[in-house]
């Protein structure tokens, strides 16, 4: 199903690149996993406490965005690689729970812009989901090495709930810049186990932008 759907937003973009904008973004997550066992009880060492502040993935993210004449919505669809990484360990204890995920997504947002965006600087609001697929993940649990694109609980799509805030400089007719900060929360779309297992996101990305003629009248 992902593979579908990526080819479909592939489709999109090259098919509406001649009249909207494309753009790159490149930044890094910040991750909290989330964990209960089939009882409910909760890992006393995951916690946001126990977090090494200094663990984070990169963020990569190409796309374009489609510009809805006469109001301020714009609609924008990506291809994304997140790396969902996170380190839990305990300063008087040996216990160290870490993980790294890489994951490859498409992303469909609704984004509303509070100014004219014939002006040179904007800021918007956005909203929307992602649904993704594991690439790469391993997990190091007390000195256990586990590889995570074979475990039922990473393995399928996740789907990625996504708010952010987006600003945006023109520097020229053909460039803009710009810089946002996203929140989401990210749950597998099926369970295979009575283990609870999710993760929350926070995202800072940087961005250019190259718009279309037909966008510069």
């Amino acid at each position: 199903m992902i593979k579908k759907l990526l080819i479909f937003t592939l489709f999109l973009v090259f098919n509406t690149i001649n009249s909207q904008e494309i753009y790159l973004y490149t930044g890094k997550n910040f991750t909290n996993y989330h964990y209960k066992d089939a009882n409910g009880n909760s890992n006393g060492i995951i916690t946001k406490t126990n977090k090494s502040h200094f663990e984070g993935g990169s963020h990569y993210e190409a796309g374009y965005i489609h510009h809805f004449k006469n109001n301020n919505l714009s609609y924008i669809a990506g291809i994304t690689l997140n790396e969902f990484n996170a380190t839990y360990f305990l300063s008087n204890s040996t216990e160290v729970y870490s993980w790294k995920t890489k994951y490859i997504g498409i992303q469909n947002l609704a984004s509303f812009s509070f100014f004219n965006k014939r002006s040179n600087f904007n800021t918007s609001i956005k909203a929307g989901i992602n649904l993704s697929t594991i690439l790469t993940g391993e997990q190091y649990a007390n000195g256990n090495y586990f590889d995570l694109s074979k475990n039922e609980d990473f393995k399928g799509i996740l789907f990625q709930s996504i708010v952010g805030l987006n600003a945006n400089y023109k520097i020229s007719n053909s460039a803009s810049l710009s810089i946002g900060y996203n929140l989401s929360t990210v749950v597998k779309t099926s369970k295979t186990s009575k283990e609870s297992l999710y993760f929350t996101n926070s995202q800072l990305q940087f961005g250019i932008h190259f718009p279309f003629p037909s966008n510069q009248n």
